[in-house]
Parts: structure tokens; C-alpha cells; sequence
């Protein structure tokens, strides 16, 4: 989800298509171990529905989700506004308190927020 939220917000390259991911957009992998990254792309329309066929929608339960407009991951962080170099980001501590600070430097938004 990460990489394709990234990519969506144009920080990877164009050419980078993560065609691979097609074969867990499908209904039956609304029921296995990568449900979420399943939903979520064919939510946010992150990648072309394969056959053009809207998997979620044909799953009663899943459609109820996506036509009430339910995302699992929230893709307005780190939007284009922010700084276009993380480096220079400062640190902000006050929603990680007694986080360890290697982890905190991985967490480094576009936008300076951590999550």
C-alpha cells in the first residue's frame, strides 16, 4: 500500500508499474491473507481492474464497504505539499512518545508527520 500510495503521489518513477500485484486483485482474495491490499487498490483505483471487472462491487459484503466510501488506509499523509526532501524534515515527537529514534527516522513523511 505503501509503495502504491507513493507512487499515486508521484514519488516513483512512471515506468514502475507493480503489474505483479494484479493477481491479488480478485474476489477470492478478498477472503485470503492480502484482503487489504486487495481492497484498498481497487478502492483508491491505484491499478487497472483486471478484465475491467469491479471484483469488490460483486462482493456483497465488500460493496457494502466501498459504496459507503469505508477505507482502511488513510492516503491524504504525506501529500505533494509537503517538503520534497525528508532529510530536512525536523523531528517531531509529540504523537510517538518513547518511540526509539531508528524507528522514527523510518517513519520520516513527505509532509513531517509521523504515524
Amino acid at each position: 500500500l505503501l509503495s502504491l500510495d507513493a507512487k499515486n503521489k508521484n514519488l516513483i518513477p512512471s515506468q514502475v508499474t507493480f503489474s505483479q500485484w494484479s493477481v491479488v486483485m480478485n474476489q477470492a482474495e478478498l477472503e485470503g491473507n492480502q484482503w487489504l491490499l486487495a481492497y484498498e487498490v481497487n478502492v483508491k483505483g491505484w491499478l487497472p481492474l483486471p478484465g475491467g471487472i469491479d471484483y469488490v462491487l460483486a462482493d456483497p459484503r465488500f460493496a457494502l464497504l466501498k459504496q459507503n466510501g469505508v477505507s482502511f488506509y488513510d492516503d491524504s499523509v504525506g501529500s505533494a505539499h509537503g517538503p520534497t526532501n525528508p532529510v530536512s524534515i525536523p523531528v517531531r515527537r509529540t504523537r510517538l512518545q518513547g518511540v526509539n529514534e531508528n524507528l522514527l527516522s523510518l517513519l520520516t513523511l513527505r509532509s513531517g508527520e509521523y504515524y
